[in-house]
C-alpha cells in the first residue's frame, strides 16, 4: 500500500527524529527527515511533503525562519507546520504563531497528542493512520504543549490533502529515491 502522506521531520537531535518517526510511521505516511533547517529546506522544495514538524532550534535555518519561508513559497503556503520544540515559552509561542505555524508543541510531547494533531492536520483520524487513539482526551496546559489556532483558508480554497493527493504517491517514490530516510 503506497503512503497517502509525507510528512517532514526536522529536528538536529537524531534520538527525536527517531522518536518522533516511529511514533508516526504507518503505511498512510512516508516519512522524512533533515537534521538541520537547511537539508529540511532542500527536502520541502523537492517533495513537498503534506505536513512539517519542525524543531525550533536546530543549525541553518531555525523553525520560525523555515516556517516563514514556508508562507512565502506559493508552492508550501498551505502545508501544515507543527513547531515542536523545548522552547516552549509564552514569547516563543508567540513568534511561533507569528512565524505562521499552524501548532506548536513542546518536548517533552504525548506520542498520543502529536498524532492527533498530525491527523488533524491532514484531515484525519488517528484511527485511519493505524494510529492508537487516546482513551481520555490528552491534556493540553501551556506547559504540556501549545495549539496555536489553524489559519483560515482562503474562501473557495480547496484543502490541502484533496489537492494534491492525487499526486502525494507518485511525489512520494520520487522523495524516497532522493533522500535518505534514517530509521
Amino acid at each position: 500500500m503506497a503512503p497517502r502522506y509525507t510528512s517532514l521531520i526536522a529536528d538536529d537531535e537524531a534520538q527525536v527524529r527517531l522518536l518522533v518517526h516511529v511514533t508516526i510511521a504507518s503505511d498512510a505516511y512516508l516519512v522524512l527527515e533533515a537534521g538541520d533547517g537547511d537539508e529540511a529546506w532542500e527536502i520541502l522544495q523537492t517533495c513537498r511533503p503534506d505536513v512539517v514538524l519542525l524543531d525550533v532550534q536546530m543549525p541553518g535555518r531555525d523553525g520560525f525562519a523555515l516556517t516563514r519561508a514556508i508562507r512565502a513559497d506559493p508552492l508550501l503556503a498551505q502545508t501544515p507546520v507543527i513547531l515542536l520544540t523545548g522552547a516552549g515559552t509564552p514569547e516563543n509561542v508567540a513568534v511561533g504563531h507569528d512565524a505562521g505555524a499552524d501548532h506548536y508543541l513542546t518536548k517533552p510531547f504525548s506520542p498520543l497528542h502529536l498524532l492527533a494533531t498530525l491527523a488533524s492536520c491532514v484531515g484525519e483520524r488517528p484511527e485511519s493512520a493505524g494510529w492508537p487513539v487516546a482513551v481520555a482526551p490528552v491534556a493540553t496546559s501551556s506547559t504540556a504543549s501549545s495549539t496555536v489556532p489553524h489559519r483560515a483558508q482562503p474562501a473557495g480554497s480547496v484543502p490541502l490533502v484533496t489537492a494534491r493527493g492525487a499526486s502525494t504517491a507518485q511525489g512520494s517514490a520520487h522523495c524516497e529515491r532522493t533522500v535518505s530516510i534514517t530509521t
